[in-house]
This record gives C-alpha cells, structure tokens and sequence, in this order.
C-alpha cells in the first residue's frame, strides 16, 4: 500500500464529520504536499536500487573483459603509432615496431636497342619496392633489426628479393655499440641512406659501381656522438653469396670498411634522408668513407679492390644539396674508377618539391656515366609522395648500369632519355 493511501485513509477516520476551517485546510494541503514528496522518493529509492543492480553487472562485465585484455597483453602492454606501427611492454623493454614500403613505377625509355628485341623505345609499370621492416628491443639490453623485400630486380644493392637484412646489437656504453649481422657496408652516404628516405626517385646510380654498395654479414662497431658518429667493420667479402651464405662462400675473402660523420651544425635526424624538409632548419654535415677488401673476385680474377668517398650534405629553409665524390678500384678489367654525384632540392610550396641530380663515374677502362635528372615531388602527407622525373643520359650507360643491375637504363647508345612517374607510400 502507498503512503498516499494509508495517510488519506488515517486523516478520514480521524476527521470524521468534522467541520473544516481555514487553518485545517491549509495543514492537510501541506500533508498532501508532504505525502507526495515522500512517495517520489519512494519511488526514486526503489528506481535507484534496479539502477544500481544494473550498473553493478556492466561494471562486473567490464572487469572481466579487462582482466582478459590485461592477460592478454603481457600485463599493461601498449600498442599504437609512432613512426610505424608499434607494440611494447608496460616498462618498454621489449617491443616491435613494423614499417612497409610500397613503390608503384610507370616509365618511358628512349634510345637504341632498349630491349631483347632491339626497340627504340619501351613502356610499362613495375612494382619496384615491397618492404616490411620490424625492428624493436629485447629486454631493455640489445636490439634488432629486420628487413624483408620483394621486387623485380632480384639482386644487387637493396633490391634483394627475400632477405635483405638482419642484424641485432647491444651497448658497450654511452656512446658505443656493438651490431652483428646482415648489413650493410656503411660507406657511401647514397647507399647508407634507405631507398624510402631518396630525394629523388632513385638513388645515385653510380653508387652501384663500388663494392661497398652492397649487403655483407660481419660485426660493426659503431660511435655516437653529439657532433661525431662513425663505424669499422670486419665483415666478407662484396661477392655473391657473402651476404647470407655459409661461412665457406666467403673462401678467403674480407673486407675492412669504415666511415665518419662530423655533424657541423643542425642535428643528427636531419641527415636520415638526402634532400631537407620544408621549413628546416639550417644543418651541414660532412661524411668520409673507405673500404679495402682482399681478394676480391667479381668474375675476372681476384684483386684487392679499395674505395675512398667524401660528401658534404647542406640543409636550410627551403632548399638542400648534397655533393659527394668517390674513387677507388673495384674491377681489375677497369682499372681505377673516380665518381660525383650532385644532388639538389627547393620547395616550391608546402607540399611540393622541385631537385635536380647530376651523376658521374670515369673509368680507366670500359664504359664511362653521365647522367642527369630533372624532377618534381608531390607530397601528398607526410607519408605519401607522388614523383615525376626526367632522365637524360649524356653518355652510354647501358654496359655499367647494366652490370649493377640499375632500373630505367638499358639503350646502347648515346642521349637515352626516359620518363618515370613514380607512387610512394610508406608507414
């Protein structure tokens, strides 16, 4: 029974016939304000009660899912991105994080005997660059590195189909650490610097013509700095099977390689790509590289081959050069072998960006590079960059390119020339 009802019910038998007044009739208009109020909250205890019922087994719900979620992630782990996919454990000790690449290509090629069936001319699209990379932490002492690849040119440089790199490493202090692995020679800023991080559309070609434009499997010892940064490595030797091979492929063969970088303004992350970004700030940096390598065998008898490069690379607001030059033996039918490369880039506007690139390599004997690009890069987002280049080759580039296995360059005369377009995602 409400208490509207057994109120009502009291006052009647009380009052009975009894005359009401005016005093009378405003106390029983104040006990039917009050018996109202008591039955709302009557009403409101008795929702409050199934409300809090109902809370009680979402909260139940959400505590189990919890605890799964939490057992499932190794107690607190986190997952998100920052410059690739990621995934670590609450304290950061171990964790994984996965970068892709994707290069989609459409080119034109001009010039004399362009293919197997002696055209003057030839077109289509490639799927140059399909990477995976993980990398990440192991139990906050040592890390790794892992680099998967997938392309038509299945050798030579980083175009390896399958595996092209894996390492691991760990600290001896502050300042210097230990990698062993599959790697590369970090000799050359062109070769160092990874095919996603180009200005151009290609890298330097004629960094394919060094043996240190390669992937080796040795031990590197590294040094980093606040102005200073550089590696030695004892590693095979540049020939087919070094990289990843048993031990016996290497026969006699080594390699001592080395390289030092003198940051002279700006910061380190500056130079992890060749050209700058839009609104960078003012950087220079100046690299030098060598390598010696013993009997090296590239298919005309077994030679001790050596290179020596030096690069200076310049960021400011709005523009960025990067010039190296390079000299050195690497075939005996060649002799030695000298080679520049000059690369430049200014930002039209926030999002696009105009380069040019001069590449050069003269020989002793064989075939001499001269080759020249003109492009314009559209920056989609900062992950996304759509690229349109001119090639002109003011001297034969077939033989050499060729032998290094280069892409858009395969005439066999003079004043080839092609056009490329060129999609890049990478995350």
């Amino acid at each position: 029974m409400s208490i509207s009802i057994t109120l009502g019910a009291i006052i009647g038998a009380t009052m009975g016939g009894t005359e009401v007044t005016p005093d009378l009739q405003a106390r029983l208009e104040a006990a039917e304000a009050r018996i109202a109020e008591l039955a709302a909250t009557q009403n409101a205890d008795w929702m409050t009660e199934q409300r809090s019922e109902q809370i009680r087994g979402l909260v139940q719900d959400v505590l189990s899912d919890a605890d799964t979620r939490a057992s499932l992630q190794g107690s607190g782990a986190t997952a998100g991105y920052n410059n690739g996919f990621f995934v670590q454990s609450a304290d950061g000790k171990w964790s994984m994080t996965i970068n892709g690449v994707f290069q989609e290509r459409v080119a034109y090629l001009s010039g004399t005997g362009v293919d197997a069936a002696g055209n003057d001319s030839n077109w289509g699209f490639e799927s140059t660059r399909t990477l995976l990379n993980f990398s990440g932490t192991i139990a906050g002492s040592a890390y790794y590195n892992m680099r998967m690849g997938w392309s038509p040119y299945g050798s030579g440089s980083d175009n390896n189909a399958g595996l092209q790199w894996a390492y691991g490493g760990f600290d001896l202090s502050d300042t210097m650490t230990v990698q062993i692995g599959r790697q590369k020679y970090d000799v050359m800023r062109s070769y160092i610097v990874n095919a996603e991080h180009q200005m151009s559309i290609e890298r330097a070609m004629s960094a394919g013509a060094w043996a240190t434009s390669n992937i080796t499997n040795g031990i590197k010892l590294m040094v980093d700095q606040d102005n200073f940064r550089g590696n030695v490595m004892l590693s095979n030797q540049a020939t087919a099977g070094s990289a990843n091979g048993n031990f016996a492929a290497n026969v006699d063969g080594w390699a001592v390689s080395a390289r030092g970088e003198f940051l002279m303004e700006g910061d380190w992350s500056q130079f992890d790509a060749i050209g700058s970004g839009n609104g960078e700030s003012t950087g220079m940096m100046v690299g030098i590289g060598a390598s010696s390598m013993g009997d090296l065998d590239l298919g005309a008898g077994a030679f001790d081959a050596w290179n020596l490069t030096g690069d200076l690379s310049y960021d400011a607001d709005g523009w960025s050069a990067m010039i190296a030059l390079t000299t050195g033996e690497q075939a005996a039918v060649n002799g030695d072998q000298w080679g520049a490369t000059v690369e430049l880039g200014y930002w039209l506007s926030d999002t696009n960006q105009l380069y040019t690139t001069w590449d050069y390599l003269d020989r002793d004997a064989g075939d001499n590079m001269n080759l020249w690009n003109l492009g314009v890069a559209h920056h989609v987002s900062g992950n996304t960059k759509l690229s349109v280049e001119l090639g002109y080759a003011l001297d034969n580039p077939a033989t050499l390119l060729n032998g290094v296995n280069a892409n858009r360059w395969s005439g066999n005369g003079e004043n080839d020339w092609n056009l490329t377009c060129q999609l890049q995602v990478s995350f």
